[in-house]
């Protein structure tokens, strides 16, 4: 999409990423000193601060992915994608309503009770085979009388989340629960964060602009890095989280006008100290809007380094077993914990 009228032009690419450098580096400097007076654990931070600014693999073209003139990309139902890595050798299978493939869903009968499990690249599985996310453990070992579908795309944030929750809940015969995976660098996804931004234009792709009116969020275009507002920007910031809110508050909404009931589930963090203020304000957030909170912040063993692919970083299969289990115990039963006492 061209520029506003009388949009003054955006320095050089070259000049953008030397700025970008010099602030990481000064970030770092002041980091490391600020760390070590914590008692922080100063691998794990720092080899978590590299992969931020490394190529987004979750992004990149893969031929299950195609654009979207509102969420950026989606799936194209009834493709296949396979990634192979030095760390995994994985195959994703899209269904025919553009979610992952759960396996334990053939030959199951039809007319249970529907539960929509959206979320990011946590969500969706990177790296690991179709039945091995934490919503395909849900359908297998958890909730065999129930409809689990893996909506989760990489990456995803609230917003978008929040658009293919409106596509699909007025039509969707049997809902009974919405369940979002949320992790906290979804805020930089739902403002022009110039950092997010650049791993999505690496990825040739387009990010939504959302705004909030009346209290509801309104789409506005898709962006680019050209878009973005500096780092730490306040009217930034305040973008982000009021976006957040609003497609919240929109979800439980819409979740509700489908008869059936939202959650919103703080999966299990690697690192918790760099999350912690997101995580904190998050949890408010969700007081306040009156919509529930599954936290699995704390699981055990959350932050144990086998859990992930030590470059890639994404989760390995007992992390998402782990996850399922959390989730199922705490809506209990093997059918969901189907709860319509919230008015």
């Amino acid at each position: 999409m061209p520029p506003d009228a009388g949009r003054v032009a955006p320095p050089p690419l070259a000049f953008r990423l030397a700025a970008v450098g010099c602030g990481v580096v000064a970030a770092v400097v002041f980091g490391i000193a600020a760390a070590r007076m914590a008692g922080i654990d100063l691998g794990r931070g720092i080899e978590r601060a590299r992969r931020v600014f490394e190529p987004a693999p979750t992004l990149a073209p893969s031929g299950y992915m195609t654009a979207d003139p509102v969420r950026g990309h989606r799936h194209v139902p009834g493709a296949v994608g396979h990634l192979q890595t030095d760390e995994f050798d994985a195959t994703y299978t899209i269904d025919d309503r553009g979610a992952r493939d759960i396996p334990a869903h053939r030959d199951a009968p039809a007319g249970r009770p529907v539960v929509e499990i959206f979320g990011d690249s946590f969500t969706f599985g990177h790296g690991v085979a179709d039945d091995v996310p934490y919503p395909a453990v849900l359908q297998r070992d958890h909730w065999p009388y129930m409809d689990a579908r893996n909506r989760g795309v990489n990456g995803y944030g609230t917003m978008q989340v929040m658009a293919w929750l409106d596509e699909i809940a007025p039509s969707e015969p049997g809902l009974e629960r919405v369940l979002y995976g949320w992790l906290d660098f979804h805020i930089s996804r739902n403002g022009p964060d110039p950092s997010w931004l650049e791993l999505v234009e690496r990825s040739h792709q387009r990010m939504p602009l959302y705004r909030v009116k009346g209290g509801r969020p309104e789409f506005d275009r898709l962006i680019g890095l050209a878009d973005a507002l500096p780092a730490g920007d306040p009217a930034l910031i305040d973008m982000e989280w009021a976006n957040t809110e609003a497609a919240v508050r929109q979800m439980d909404r819409v979740t509700r006008a489908a008869g059936a009931t939202f959650h919103v589930v703080l999966l299990p963090l690697r690192y918790p100290e760099v999350a912690a203020a997101n995580l904190a304000r998050m949890r408010r957030l969700l007081a306040d809007v009156d919509v529930p909170a599954i936290d699995l912040t704390d699981m055990i063993g959350a932050t144990d380094d086998a859990l992930y692919f030590p470059v890639d970083g994404h989760p390995k299969a007992e992390w998402h077993r782990r996850t399922a289990a959390g989730i199922a115990a705490a809506l209990g039963g093997s059918d969901g914990g189907a709860d319509r006492r919230r008015p």
